[in-house]
């Protein structure tokens, strides 16, 4: 019997000898590396901040902004990812009024809800200030003010990236913010001597969130300018884009939530220490998703063609293939992850060391996750959405009861237990739907049985 390395070189082999994807591959290369670069800057300017300002700082800091992304995917109402099907469905159709109206529709109604949801929020900080405490009031008061600006730099970045320009959708969104994010913070500590706390940092993450929106702004008027297809009176379809944006406002902050809900209870039920431990443990054992995240912007798209056009033998070698890219790479990640945890957050201060045990298990996990595949993807991008809803909406009302249980009685680690559980019980619900709905097999599995003389 051949080892699970000669399959997935077998799969590899079959792939690339077909020529499926190759031509896609070299098309997208520059965004990959572009979105790879991105994601990895993201995690850098979290670790460059809970080395700078400690646990009880950093904590609070993550608190607040694991709020405020779960503010924001609610208030982008969906449309991030809707304007990716809608504009470009349009376009091929020349149905060019339709494309200016739901661009206008989606701006308008993210803007309002934004504003609403940062009004509320501010007052609520402004309130009740003295029983939050000052400090950490002042900081969700400038938090709030980012809910209104993700969600409309997220609009801007899927019409750019909608209409082709990926480059122009990716460097706003990340690669500016989260660079200013770190010159800002970089330039007070170096420089200035300055004390880098929760509201000079959250404080920079708006200036960089603000420069990233201007800039999408910008790269949306070039790209429309470019096309003299975009003048035409908008016409509207509300009724069809709010059934259609149900599922996706739900995946979207529901997705968030889960991953931000061990952070978010922690800060809750008073241990702020404990929540920055969580919060950069999270994010270094996230890092190893990082091969899934970029390789899905190369394979993602796919899927829905595939899937329409009945290719089937295709779509299950899409699925192997990029199974083999993203485990093969997070492997590599995790491995050295799990085996110098300790050393690893002993640089970031002692605080941080208690983590080990709870970046051991998420590593573990986050491994598991990628080896199932891009499940998400592959319900969302053929019609099962609403499913995928169902499912996450069910799993994240799970998530809050084990953190609740298990931070009770194990602290730190038993909010590390309830986020492997958790992710762990969604992923296998995902398979069998998969499975039993579309007769594909999730991620090594596939792999396993594209040889099945073996």
């Amino acid at each position: 019997m051949k080892t699970f390395l000669d399959q997935c070189r077998a799969v590899c082999d079959q792939i690339v000898n077909s020529g499926i994807l190759n031509s896609l591959a070299s098309r997208n290369l520059l965004a990959l590396g572009a979105h790879f670069m991105s994601a990895g800057l993201a995690s850098g300017s979290q670790f460059i901040l809970a080395r700078l300002m400690g646990a009880q700082s950093y904590g609070d800091y993550a608190y607040v902004l694991a709020w405020m992304s779960v503010l924001a995917y609610f208030a982008a109402l969906g449309f991030d990812v809707a304007l990716l099907r809608f504009i470009p469905a349009y376009e091929a159709k020349e149905k060019w009024g339709l494309a200016e109206g739901v661009i206008k529709y989606a701006q308008r109604r993210v803007l309002f809800t934004g504003l609403a949801v940062a009004l509320l929020g501010v007052t609520y900080a402004y309130l009740w200030r003295e029983s939050i405490g000052l400090d950490l009031a002042n900081t969700f008061l400038i938090g709030f003010m980012l809910v209104p600006v993700w969600s409309l730099l997220w609009i801007r970045c899927s019409i750019a990236r909608s209409s082709g320009g990926v480059l122009m959708a990716l460097i706003p969104d990340r690669l500016t913010r989260e660079s200013v994010l770190i010159a800002i913070v970089l330039v007070a500590a170096l420089l200035l001597n300055q004390n880098v706390d929760a509201l000079l940092a959250m404080s920079a993450t708006l200036i960089g969130s603000v420069i990233g929106l201007v800039m999408a702004v910008i790269n949306v008027r070039i790209l429309r300018e470019g096309n003299k297809n975009w003048s035409p009176p908008p016409e509207y379809d509300v009724e069809y884009w709010r059934r259609s944006i149900l599922p996706l406002v739900v995946l979207g902050a529901v997705e968030v939530f889960i991953n931000r809900t061990g952070v978010i209870s922690l800060g809750y039920m008073g241990q702020p220490v404990e929540a920055g431990v969580f919060g950069l443990v999270f994010n270094i054992a996230f890092v190893v998703t990082l091969p899934r995240t970029a390789v899905n912007t190369l394979f993602a798209p796919n899927i829905s063609a595939l899937y329409a056009a009945g290719e089937s033998e295709n779509l299950r070698a899409l699925i192997a293939k990029s199974t083999v890219w993203m485990l093969g790479f997070s492997a590599l990640i995790a491995f050295p992850l799990f085996l110098f945890a300790e050393q690893l957050l002993a640089w970031f201060g002692p605080a941080f060391v208690p983590g080990a045990v709870a970046l051991k298990t998420l590593v573990v996990v986050q491994l598991a996750a990628v080896a199932a595949g891009s499940q998400i993807n592959i319900l969302t991008m053929t019609g099962n959405e609403s499913i995928a809803a169902m499912l996450l909406t069910g799993f994240a009302i799970l998530n809050i009861a084990l953190n609740v249980v298990l931070i009770h009685f194990a602290g730190l680690t038993g909010a590390a237990a309830a986020n492997a559980l958790c992710l762990l019980f969604w992923n296998a619900a995902m398979a069998f739907y998969i499975h039993r709905r579309l007769g594909l097999m999730p991620g090594v599995m596939e792999i396993a049985i594209r040889n099945p003389g073996n």
